[in-house]
């Protein structure tokens, strides 16, 4: 009998994944040119560390899944400043 495998990502569920630019990296765009890269990177960087161990505390409740969304949009929103 042949295995079967699990595939690693699912795109059927990815359809939010287009929306994310527009409300994420323009904002730290304008902030980076007006406060500096630095100051932005780290306040995302902290956002992050605070996102994370709120997700430690949420346990398996669907208050987890929020946290997921919103570290998804502090680690994305990053992405044009590092750039």
């Amino acid at each position: 009998m042949a295995e079967r495998t699990i595939p690693l990502i699912d795109h059927r569920h990815s359809a939010a994944r287009p929306a994310v630019p527009r409300f994420a990296v323009a904002p730290n765009g304008l902030l980076s040119d007006r406060l500096g890269r630095r100051s932005v990177v780290m306040t995302s960087m902290a956002m992050t560390a605070v996102v994370l161990l709120f997700m430690a505390f949420a346990g398996k409740s669907t208050l987890f899944i929020v946290f997921i969304a919103v570290l998804g949009f502090v680690l994305y929103a990053i992405r044009p400043v590092i750039q």
